[in-house]
């Protein structure tokens, strides 16, 4: 009797053990998913108003003229006096050819030969040029003369350095050069040349043709003795 009391109690036991639901497993924390920034959205208006402005901004104010050469140098040599260091820079930004610019200003030959002597030295060769203009006495007064590539070629100066006639293989025969002379009250004169409007600027291409190399010397020529005569036997 003992026995079968004690085998209903370990059954009853079990019954509720197995009736008893099952532990379930810790709820996890979702995962979180990295979200990309979104991508900036671009005016096509303002992108195209910016792009406008920038390129205005590598475009002369003065016109491609002897008055417009006349007009920016005289704007240099009135910044250079007042030390007025805004208005030099961008002016400067616009006289001192680049390299780009120096290559539309000469053939394709003469780049290659002058572009790596000459480009280096323009900004400081500049600076220079606007501390004389600076020391001018004013009034001062700007004389311009120009010529092309074609007219130099028949080695006359043309109002430009007698050595002009040295580099005139080298001139593109359709850009027009200017001579722009400031003079001071006192007769004290500074000279930009050559100038020549190049992509839409005035750029001063300095006195190139200092850095062509010495034509070698000619041997002197012997004439020839008269037939008949001694040194001809």
């Amino acid at each position: 009797m003992t026995r079968l009391l004690l085998a209903c109690a370990l059954l009853a036991a079990c019954s509720r053990s197995s009736s008893q639901p099952a532990a379930r497993a810790p709820a996890t924390a979702p995962t979180a998913r990295a979200v990309a920034p979104a991508a900036p959205t671009v005016d096509p208006e303002a992108e195209e108003q910016r792009e406008i402005v920038e390129a205005m901004r590598e475009v002369s104010a003065y016109p491609d003229t002897a008055d417009g050469v006349r007009g920016f140098v005289t704007e240099l040599t009135r910044a250079a006096a007042a030390r007025d260091r805004e208005r030099l820079e961008r002016l400067e930004h616009e006289l001192v050819a680049d390299e780009r610019r120096f290559e539309l200003g000469v053939t394709f030959e003469g780049a290659r030969l002058l572009r790596g002597r000459v480009v280096p030295g323009l900004e400081a060769r500049a600076r220079d040029v606007q501390q004389r203009l600076g020391a001018l006495r004013a009034p001062v007064t700007v004389t311009v003369a120009s010529a092309t590539g074609a007219e130099l070629a028949d080695g006359a100066p043309h109002g430009f350095d007698p050595a002009v006639a040295r580099a005139r293989a080298h001139l593109r025969p359709a850009v027009r050069y200017f001579r722009v002379d400031v003079a001071g009250a006192d007769g004290q004169r500074v000279t930009l040349q050559p100038m020549a409007f190049l992509a839409a600027r005035w750029t001063w291409m300095g006195e190139f043709w200092s850095e062509l190399p010495a034509a070698p010397p000619t041997p002197p020529t012997t004439p020839a003795a008269p037939a008949g005569s001694p040194a001809a036997r």
